[in-house]
C-alpha cells in the first residue's frame, strides 16, 4: 500500500491514547467517516474499513464482511477498537449492548407501550391470542409477533 495514502487516510484521523477513540475529522456518510481514493480509480471507502486494512493487512474481499466497532463510535477509527464480523454478528452486538431501540422507541413501532402491557396481561388470563387481538383492537397475528417477540419493532 501506498506510504502517502495512508499518511493521507492518518491526517484525517484524531489520534490519541492507545485505548481511547481515534475519531475521523474528514467527511461523513451517515455518521460513518468516509475516505476517497483517488487512483487507479476513484472511490470512497469506509474509514474504519480502511483502518482495518492498513493495521491488520490484506483486502477485505467481501462486502458481507464487515468492520464492527467495541467502542459503538461511528467515527472511530483505532484499530484496538475494530473487529471483523457478519452483519449477524453486527446485530447481536448491538443487541447485547441495548443499543437496540424497542418498543415506541423504535421508529418502527406499530404500537405504544400501553398496548404492548395490555396485551401481555391479557395472556397472563389464558385468553387465546384471536380473543386478545378483538379485545385490543389488532389482529390475532400482531398478538402472536408481540408475545413471542418475533417482531423487534413491536416489542420491548
Amino acid at each position: 500500500m501506498d506510504s502517502r495514502l495512508i499518511e493521507l487516510f492518518w491526517s484525517h484521523v484524531d489520534k490519541r491514547g492507545p485505548s481511547e477513540c481515534w475519531n475521523w475529522t474528514a467527511s461523513l456518510m451517515n455518521g460513518y467517516g468516509q475516505f476517497t481514493i483517488r487512483k487507479p480509480v476513484r472511490r470512497s471507502i469506509n474509514a474504519s474499513r480502511f483502518s482495518w486494512i492498513i493495521a491488520y493487512g490484506g483486502e477485505l474481499s467481501s462486502s458481507k464482511v464487515l468492520v464492527c466497532h467495541e467502542c459503538d463510535n461511528r467515527k472511530c477509527c483505532n484499530p484496538a477498537h475494530l473487529f471483523l464480523g457478519s452483519h449477524a454478528v453486527n446485530s447481536n452486538d448491538m443487541v447485547r449492548k441495548k443499543r437496540q431501540a424497542f418498543g415506541t422507541k423504535n421508529g418502527q413501532s406499530k404500537f405504544p407501550d400501553s398496548i404492548i402491557d395490555k396485551i401481555e396481561a391479557l395472556r397472563q388470563t389464558g385468553l387465546s391470542h384471536s380473543k386478545i387481538g378483538k379485545l385490543v383492537g389488532v389482529s390475532q397475528q400482531h398478538v402472536c409477533q408481540i408475545l413471542n417477540k418475533t417482531r423487534r419493532a413491536l416489542c420491548r
